[in-house]
């Protein structure tokens, strides 16, 4: 075999690798993403039996998002008892 059919040979197998790669991560991605289903599925449904064995009160969630912050973004100090020091 002379050097030219040895990179011949290389360059096709190369190919055939980096196909085999794309092959590869493409079915890594699929499975990942089937993963991630899976997962939310099952913490949804843990979620929903553990919510239908001690609903809430009156059925509702309390909202516990902060209070926005005033719109110049300044956040105001926190109070002070009025003593310099």
């Amino acid at each position: 075999m002379t050097q030219n059919e040895m990179i011949d040979q290389f360059k096709k197998q190369l190919e055939e690798t980096v196909a085999k790669i794309k092959e590869l991560d493409q079915e890594l991605n699929l499975k990942k993403e089937e993963y991630f289903k899976l997962t939310g599925a099952v913490q949804a449904l843990e979620l929903a039996a553990k919510e239908s064995e001690s609903p809430t009160a009156g059925g509702t969630i309390a909202d516990t998002t902060p209070p926005a912050p005033p719109a110049d973004g300044m956040v105001q100090p926190p109070a002070t008892t009025g003593i310099v020091q």
